[in-house]
């Protein structure tokens, strides 16, 4: 059984404790309003958020591999779209994205 949920952490808890064989799955339209959200909150300029999160974005490969790949994911995006330029705000956003998907949505 699979069920999807906007990131509710009450309702995913309650699933998966009802539901114990269950997989539970985010809403990729709220995951990428999150990311939208604080991407702009960390002043990441508008070209490259479209380059991370646009419908060409690299973080759709974040949305395709398993967990265990995750950080390769990860360094895969950062090594396409780091700038030094802006290197300070993305490390902030990258430690944001482990921090609340990697292991609060875990």
């Amino acid at each position: 059984m699979t069920f999807t949920s906007d990131f509710d952490q009450a309702i995913m808890g309650e699933l998966k404790h009802q539901f114990t064989e269950g997989v539970g799955i985010f809403c990729l339209l709220h995951f990428i309003q999150a990311l939208l959200r604080k991407l702009k909150e960390f002043g990441i300029p508008a070209a490259l958020i479209t380059a991370l999160i646009g419908p060409d974005g690299v973080m759709k490969i974040l949305t395709e591999i398993r967990i265990l790949e995750m950080e390769k994911g990860i360094q895969y995006c950062r090594w396409k779209t780091d700038s030094v330029e802006h290197l300070a705000k993305l490390n902030s956003f990258w430690k944001y994205f482990r921090n609340t998907w990697l292991i609060r949505y875990r």
